[in-house]
Formats: structure tokens, C-alpha cells, sequence
């Protein structure tokens, strides 16, 4: 699984990293592979890399 980071609870605003819940990780894998593709999109060199 991937990582995520979550703010503490102390209230520092600190973070500290942590697995991705296993309920979250299919969700989290769309929304990876839609921002690639946004990105990719944005720029032509980047688009020819991603096909």
C-alpha cells in the first residue's frame, strides 16, 4: 500500500505518515491516475511520456 499523511491530534499541525487505510486505497489509485492524466495532458512533452 501507498502512504498518506495525517495531521496529529495534539494540535501542533504536525504530520506524520501513515499506510492508506485499506478501505481508501481504490479510491486513492482513481484519483492518483486522474491527476497523471491532468498533468500529462497539460503539457505535450509530458503527454508523449504518459502514452
Amino acid at each position: 500500500g501507498g502512504k498518506a499523511y495525517q495531521f496529529q491530534d495534539d494540535g501542533s499541525g504536525k504530520m506524520k505518515e501513515i499506510d492508506i487505510p485499506s478501505d481508501l486505497e481504490d479510491l486513492v489509485a482513481s484519483q492518483q491516475e486522474q491527476i497523471i492524466e491532468r498533468i500529462a495532458e497539460s503539457d505535450d512533452i509530458l503527454l508523449e511520456k504518459y502514452l
